[in-house]
């Protein structure tokens, strides 16, 4: 007998393949990524979708924290990984990070223009 979650899975991947004709070796690359916890690193001409298909594929998963960033050569730290905290850089003067909202603890991340990075 099939379980709920591998049901589910199975309708939503079929609705995505419906809803982004054309996308059907990306969208099984993404299904691959989440089997093996690996992650996909997806290049392509503009206009092919990419946000439009990461945000649905992303919101078929109940609860599961998303950072998106539209990265750029002037992209700070901060922005990816969370502001330092000033108290504990002063009081141990280390670079300590407020990783809440961040890259280091979302369930799935989307860089969009990733190569644009420095």
């Amino acid at each position: 007998m099939q379980s709920q979650f591998v049901s589910k899975l199975r309708r939503n991947f079929y609705l995505l393949s419906k809803n982004f004709p054309g996308n059907e070796e990306v969208l099984v690359q993404l299904l691959y990524a989440w089997l093996t916890r690996e992650n996909v690193f997806w290049y392509s001409r503009p206009g092919r979708a990419k946000s439009l298909i990461a945000t649905s594929a992303f919101g078929m998963f109940d609860d599961a924290t998303v950072f998106s960033v539209q990265c750029t050569k002037d992209t700070p730290e901060k922005k990816l990984f969370g502001n330092i905290i000033p108290h504990a850089m002063m009081a141990e003067g280390k670079e300590i990070y407020n990783l809440d909202g961040g890259l280091v603890k979302a369930v799935f991340a989307f860089l969009d223009e990733f190569m644009d990075l420095s």
